[in-house]
């Protein structure tokens, strides 16, 4: 009797090896097909216009625009997940097929983080939240160097058709606030891409 209950474990444990690597033979098929269509996780979407693009331009949208997946999709489906009414009311299709994404929530869990885990967490997550605002509302609002330098008062004419001759003082203070404006700005992105690249070992769910 205990060499037939032997036997059949062995048989059992046989079976059951087999089933799981064809499930995982599967799942491997799944997934390479998947990471090639609709979950291309190496592909960053920049979201910058079509057209040329300098490279420290595309560095600076890469990854602030990496920051905003991870706050809208990562972040809030962690926010979901935790939250069983919230996931149930998802359909079957949104949990298993489609890319959810949700701004709300993603701040939701970061608040969270913020006020309910452990000092480092929520250091994490302030700064987090905080590039993800200036990205998403700050920097969008900040006005253009020449909108704020007036320029089409002191330059009513073409820029290239008034450089040809002599310009004036006024134009000249016009100019060189441009350029500082435009050096302001170029700093301030530059200061919180360091900032976000000081903080990318905590950016992981």
């Amino acid at each position: 009797m205990n060499l037939l209950k032997n036997h059949l474990k062995n048989f059992y444990e046989l079976i059951r090896d087999e089933i799981f690597y064809l499930k995982d033979s599967c799942m491997d098929i799944v997934d390479w097909i998947r990471y090639r269509t609709t979950r291309r996780y190496h592909i960053v979407d920049t979201k910058l216009e079509p057209g040329y693009h300098e490279l420290d331009t595309k560095i600076l949208h890469a990854n602030f625009e990496m920051l905003v997946d991870f706050v809208e999709i990562e972040k809030a489906w962690l926010n979901i997940w935790s939250d069983r009414s919230k996931y149930n009311n998802l359909s079957w299709f949104t949990r298993k097929f489609k890319k959810f994404r949700s701004p709300e929530d993603g701040i939701d869990y970061l608040n969270w983080e913020i006020t309910e885990t452990h000092e480092a967490q929520a250091k994490s997550a302030q700064e987090v939240l905080e590039l993800y605002f200036w990205w998403k509302k700050i920097r969008p609002e900040r006005k253009d160097p020449f909108e704020l330098s007036q320029f089409n008062k002191h330059f009513p004419e073409t820029l290239s058709i008034v450089l040809s001759n002599t310009i004036t003082d006024e134009q000249k203070s016009c100019l060189a606030l441009i350029s500082k404006i435009e050096q302001e700005q170029y700093n301030e992105d530059t200061d919180m891409l360091v900032r976000l690249i000081k903080i990318r070992n905590s950016l992981w769910t």
